[in-house]
């Protein structure tokens, strides 16, 4: 499989993930499920299946959204974290700890030993190490 070379890869896609900005990614996430709600509610039946659709899309995406903030420092700002984790953990039937565990577990042993698992860090075992202090 070949690479696309950094240059081509759009800019947007490069920007490190912070928590306020997972915060706001989840929130709108969060309004897509609510719109999809009110149209299953006040549309018509034959239309459920691609509401339902969109709404796994969107449960998804809180998904690969909490991936992004097992690799952040959750620390320094416990609120944040706590409302992120209600907003994108929870729904998933997940914490950010059990997240953070086992995602940087499974990048510790996936046979990538120098593999860079995060970009704050560049290191897997101190990101495991860092994910049991917390």
């Amino acid at each position: 499989m070949s690479e696309l070379p950094r240059l081509e890869v759009p800019r947007a896609l490069l920007l490190r993930s912070t928590l306020p900005g997972l915060i706001r990614d989840a929130l709108f996430d969060w309004l897509g499920i609510a719109l999809c709600w009110a149209a299953m509610y006040w549309g018509p039946a034959w239309l459920y299946p691609a509401w339902i659709l969109l709404i796994a899309g969107r449960l998804h995406a809180l998904g690969v959204l909490a991936h992004d903030a097992a690799h952040l420092p959750l620390k320094g700002n416990p609120v944040k974290a706590l409302l992120f984790e209600i907003l994108a953990a929870y729904p998933i039937a997940s914490t950010l700890k059990a997240l953070r565990y086992h995602h940087l577990r499974h990048h510790r042993d996936n046979g990538m030993r120098w593999a860079s698992c995060c970009i704050s860090c560049h290191c897997c075992t101190a990101c495991l190490q860092a994910s049991v202090r917390w």
